[in-house]
């Protein structure tokens, strides 16, 4: 017996308008309420989010998930309350309360199941390991880390509302993600000081300041990677694919605001991996006519942005004359420097276990970043060779099996998006582990990032297994005429 019945909402027409428009609501009373409230008065955005929550469950639990997810990762970083990461970790979990039988039928699927325990004995190695014999183990380390612990749970609502409200649920994020952008470039342009922006240079070969201080969150830049599917996809609607082509494009515009060198060039080639897994399910015709928009729009761009563009170019050879000893760069400088040889020493010192997560928090306290600049060594450091080991399994148990069990799939009787959106999710997941260089692992740098990494694996195996049924019962049809 499986959860997956062939019953979801992609052949559904209708766009549910007003529960899309209450969970932006949502989300945006919270988190006004939060930035006006701040850390003084927790209970009061508690219970705002409790009246919020009920409400959305009432118009449907997929809102409840995304509700709390966006929450749990907290956009605009003002929802840092004691209560918050528990509370909006156990409430992504109140659709089982009104279709309970389904928690356990998701077991079902082996795959699911691996990494489930998988990640449960990477937190019970974070609470009774790396902060529990490095630190103190008490009610504030176990909340204050909870987000690392299990926030990959998420994995198992994902799981549930792909194959259930798939449509639902990608809509959702499309429109928080497309708000949230919104509300940035706003901020941005009327100097609103909403997302803590500052502007500065760290003489790095460019004569333009940086506009650093927001760092995207992961189901928002994931759009830049959605780009080749959403061009390419026949059966999408016009205001579907030019509103996925948008939150792509001006996703990664913050990234180019920011002066993100790696980020630009790791998300680059996530795209382009993206585009090289579905390229042959593609019309030739298709991609030539996108290829041809693509040049356009860089010829424009050159037109109208040359000086922004060309003080791009200066920054990134800057960088590579860098690395050849021919340039210089303060930010670089810092890393290698200095926190590299404090990292390094810190990690041979502490091979097998780490010096833990609280300790390494504290030397953020006073300065030392290289946890988050530096995640290759940085993570490596925080958890020991033994956490990475249990952490970077999970990705061999994502990707196996994953080419053999589509490979040749026909798109005549699938919904190309479906496929391409797996596709995509696929290169995303290896470009975590390849192009992101030192960067690799940065997703152990914040805790929310691990609920956001549930959610795109269980939408990932979701689809898998979304597309496995699907071809399995297209066959049996076949085989009946």
């Amino acid at each position: 017996m499986s959860i997956y019945n062939g019953d979801n909402d992609l052949d559904t027409e209708t766009i549910p308008v007003f529960g899309l428009v209450a969970l932006l609501g949502s989300l945006f009373i919270l988190n006004y309420i939060s930035m006006k409230m701040g850390s003084s008065a927790g209970s009061i955005p508690l219970a705002v989010f409790i009246t919020l929550l009920v409400g959305l469950f009432f118009l449907n639990p997929v809102y409840c998930f995304v509700f709390c997810i966006v929450m749990h990762v907290d956009v605009m970083s003002c929802f840092g309350y004691n209560w918050a990461k528990l509370l909006t970790l156990a409430c992504m979990f109140i659709v089982f309360v009104k279709d309970g039988k389904s928690l356990f039928l998701l077991f079902n699927d082996k795959k699911v199941k691996t990494l489930i325990f998988m990640g449960f004995i990477f937190g019970l190695y974070l609470l009774l390991i790396n902060i529990g014999y490095k630190a103190e183990l008490n009610a504030k380390s176990i909340l204050g880390n909870i987000g690392y612990m299990i926030g990959f749970l998420t994995i198992i609502p994902a799981y549930y509302f792909t194959l259930k409200q798939p449509k639902k649920l990608l809509m959702s994020f499309a429109l928080v993600a497309a708000a949230f952008l919104s509300v940035y470039y706003i901020s941005l342009i009327m100097d609103l000081d909403l997302f803590r922006l500052k502007s500065y240079d760290r003489d790095t070969g460019a004569n333009i300041d940086r506009l650093a201080g927001y760092d995207l969150r992961q189901f928002i830049i994931f759009f830049s990677y959605l780009l080749p599917a959403a061009a390419l996809s026949t059966r999408l609607k016009n205001t579907s694919k030019y509103l996925l082509i948008l939150i792509g494009i001006f996703s990664y515009v913050v990234l180019i605001l920011a002066f993100y060198r790696l980020a630009m060039f790791y998300v680059t080639m996530g795209a382009f991996l993206s585009f090289f897994l579905i390229r042959k399910y593609v019309e030739a015709l298709n991609l030539f006519k996108y290829l041809f928009l693509l040049i356009s729009v860089v010829f424009l761009s050159s037109i109208f942005f040359g000086e922004y563009l060309t003080e791009i170019q200066n920054l990134f050879s800057n960088t590579v004359a860098y690395f050849s000893g021919n340039a210089t760069d303060s930010s670089a400088d810092t890393r290698f420097d200095f926190q590299f040889p404090i990292m390094t020493k810190l990690f041979f010192d502490n091979f097998w276990t780490g010096i833990g997560l609280t300790e390494i928090k504290g030397m953020q306290a006073f300065g030392m970043f290289g946890f988050v600049d530096m995640p290759f060594i940085g993570t490596l450091t925080a958890f020991g060779v033994i956490g990475m080991f249990l952490y970077y399994i999970k990705f061999f148990v994502l990707l196996s099996g994953t080419k053999k069990n589509l490979d040749g799939i026909d798109l005549d009787n699938h919904d190309p998006f479906i496929f391409f959106l797996y596709s995509t999710l696929k290169a995303y997941f290896i470009t975590m582990v390849t192009f992101r260089f030192f960067y690799i692992s940065w997703e152990l740098s914040f805790d929310y990032q691990q609920a956001e990494f549930g959610l795109f694996a269980g939408v990932f195996l979701g689809l898998h297994y979304f597309l496995k049924q699907a071809e399995y019962e297209t066959e049996e049809e076949q085989n009946k005429e």
